[in-house]
This record gives C-alpha cells, sequence and structure tokens, in this order.
C-alpha cells in the first residue's frame, strides 16, 4: 500500500516498485491520515506499507497514535538525513525523495529478508520533532524590500481566489507567494491549523470555537469577529483534538 499525497509522486513509486526485482501485488492508494486509518480498521494489514511522513491532513506519525499498525513500513520522504537517522534503526528504511530505484530495491531485499519487529513509534515521533524544523519567518516584498514577519505575529493565513494573504496582529492583509498546502508542510502543527480549504490559523488567535450545524464548528478569530471562519466537517474531529491539547 502506498499513502502518499502527491498524486505524480504516488504514480512514480507504483511505477518503480512495478518494475522492481519483486512481484508484488498492489492494494491501492491513500493520500490522508483519515483514508488510511480507515483502511487499515477494515481490512487485513498490508504486507508493506510505503507512508510518506507529511501527508495533506498532517504528520503521518499520527496514524500510528489512533491505531495499531502491524504492517511493515518504509517511509518516503524529504527529509534530511540528519533527522531520519534518529529513526532508522526502527523501520525497514526509508527513502529520500526523489526516490532513487537502486535505494527502492534495497529497501526491498532488507523488507524480505528480515523479520520486522514493532517499531517504537513514540520514540521514533519524539525524534523526528526534535530534529524537525518548522518555519519560524515569513519573507514578503513590500516595493523593492524584503520583510521577514515573525510567525507568532501572523493570526491566520487566507486563501482568496489563487492567492494567500496573511494577516497579523496589526490587522495588515499580506499578500505573500507561499500556497497553504506549502504552509501546512512548514509550520508547526502544534500551533497552525489548516481548518479548511481556505484558512490557517495559529491557536493563539482563535477566541472561542462554537459548534455548527451540520457538524461544523466556527471559530472567532481575533481582530476578525465578523469575519466567519468555519471548521470544515471533516475536519471537525481532529480540530477538536488539536484545540483540546
Amino acid at each position: 500500500m502506498i499513502v502518499e499525497d502527491e498524486a505524480a509522486t504516488a504514480r512514480r513509486l507504483k511505477r518503480l516498485i512495478s518494475d522492481s526485482i519483486f512481484n508484488l501485488e498492489f492494494l491501492g492508494f491513500h493520500e490522508s491520515i483519515e483514508s488510511t486509518v480507515a483502511f487499515l480498521r477494515n481490512n487485513k494489514a498490508p504486507d508493506l506499507i510505503f507512508l510518506d511522513i507529511e501527508l495533506a491532513d498532517g504528520n503521518s506519525f499520527k496514524i500510528f497514535e489512533l491505531i495499531n499498525v502491524s504492517s511493515p513500513v518504509i517511509f518516503t520522504t524529504a527529509y534530511d538525513e540528519f533527522a531520519l537517522k534518529a529513526f532508522k534503526v526502527n523501520s525497514i528504511d526509508y527513502l529520500l525523495k526523489p526516490i532513487n530505484v537502486d535505494d527502492l530495491n534495497q529497501a526491498l531485499r532488507k523488507w524480505n529478508s528480515i523479520k520486522v519487529e514493532e517499531p517504537d513509534w513514540s520514540s521514533i515521533l519524539t525524534n523526528l520533532q526534535a530534529n524537525r524544523k518548522y518555519k519560524e519567518r515569513i519573507l514578503i516584498t513590500q516595493g523593492d524590500k524584503l520583510i521577514p514577519i515573525n510567525i507568532s505575529q501572523i493570526l491566520m493565513f487566507r486563501a482568496e481566489d489563487k492567492s494567500v494573504f496573511i494577516n497579523t496582529i496589526s490587522a495588515k492583509s499580506i499578500l505573500i507567494k507561499e500556497t497553504l498546502e506549502e504552509l501546512s508542510k512548514s509550520l508547526n502543527p502544534d500551533v497552525f491549523f489548516r481548518v479548511n480549504r481556505s484558512y490557517l490559523v495559529n491557536r493563539s488567535a482563535i477566541i472561542n470555537a462554537s459548534l455548527h450545524f451540520n457538524g461544523k464548528l466556527k471559530l472567532t478569530i481575533k481582530d476578525h469577529e465578523n469575519e466567519e471562519v468555519m471548521v470544515s466537517r471533516d475536519k471537525a474531529n481532529e480540530f477538536k483534538e488539536w484545540y483540546g491539547t
């Protein structure tokens, strides 16, 4: 099974696996924590999972907190080798993107030749987070000047049409070049939460959260009390867990 939120990367990985030295049956793609957990809860455990670390709906180590994963895992990731060394001994292997066919075959040979003990996922997560560096500033352009804005000064990121804006404590709305998808992967998930397709909010900016109809949640954001910021129904449970920790 391949868990990867970038369709082109997932298809390429499937092709490389199909061309590898092993005859493997492909069970399917999953692109989120939610769909992966649902599959593993309701189906026989795969013999092997290729697992990206940063998915569209969060860090994939969340999967191991939600359910017991008995399948061996080969991580596929864009992290540098220093961070990966922290947990390499606990998993089958990792493949650094862009994936090299020789590295893939080596990882598959290792999987095929050893009995995998249950990894210490808690230790893996702790080591990974200790080495993970999250974005601390956003660089904006004003005229011919480059101005860094500290993440702590940002209340939320807002997508409008094909543009993304930041709203700061000083109530400024500033156009930036990053997408919400890129920001979701580069910001500390303990601080920022992607509540829907259009908003990424800072925990400290939330004045209150309330139940809304159809399973949604409504947020009141500091300095933006008149702006309707909703947590989508499919994000509501994850938000409650995040907001309560």
